[in-house]
């Protein structure tokens, strides 16, 4: 997991090919969770921590043709199920 938010912290957002990139990170960030879905003590903190930051960047709002918004979306709905 700490690779992809060194993916999300120095990825810019500047154009399609690096929100595709981040949105992949996103969407990795998700299969991980799924995958750990029965060990909720031990990455409990770290899935609250991504619920945190992937809700701020929707805060932040993403153009409508950001493939983020989609990975961000279903990332949230696997955090919600595992907390």
């Amino acid at each position: 997991m700490p690779l992809m938010n060194v993916i999300l912290d120095n990825v810019p957002m500047d154009d399609m090919k690096q929100k595709i990139f981040r949105a992949q990170a996103i969407e990795t960030m998700g299969f991980m969770i799924d995958a750990v879905i029965d060990e909720k003590e031990a990455f409990k903190t770290s899935v609250f921590e991504i619920t945190q930051r992937l809700s701020q960047l929707l805060k932040n709002g993403l153009s409508d043709d950001d493939s983020q918004d989609v990975a961000i979306k279903d990332t949230l709905a696997k955090t919600a199920g595992f907390l």
